[in-house]
């Protein structure tokens, strides 16, 4: 669990969106891992909301080799899709006595995220709230 929680921090887009993905998968399955997802829920909570924001992957561009804006563009928008969607997920994996006191947080967070340039990203965010 730790090595994936890293890979919500690095700066290489596939693997980020990928390390997400596997977050997804494992929260819509038949998984004991509930245990382990309520262990690290504020890390949970704190990482997805930071890569649910487009200011916050937008900086991380300057730092990227030079790709087409494009491919960059669609990346950053799986990324921030697949954020919001494991942050839907997650109350209903973990007890709401571990979440509740990143309620307000993830709320005040997400009308940040409902200014979105892209479509898809601010409905994934008014689903999530």
């Amino acid at each position: 669990m730790p090595l994936l929680l890293r890979g919500l921090e690095l700066y290489d887009t596939n693997i980020r969106a990928n390390v997400i993905d596997t977050f997804l998968a494992v929260a819509e399955g038949d998984s004991t891992e509930q245990g382990t997802i309520s262990e690290h829920a504020s890390t949970l909570v704190s990482s997805m909301l930071k890569n649910s924001m487009v200011q916050e992957i937008s900086s991380m561009v300057r730092t990227l080799p030079v790709v087409t804006p494009t491919i960059t563009s669609i990346l950053f928008q799986r990324i921030r899709i697949a954020a919001l969607r494991y942050l839907a997920i997650l109350p209903s994996i973990v007890r709401y006595d571990v979440l509740h006191p990143y309620k307000s947080t993830v709320i005040r967070e997400l009308v940040k995220v409902l200014d979105d340039p892209k479509r898809a990203v601010r409905k994934e965010a008014v689903d999530a709230r």
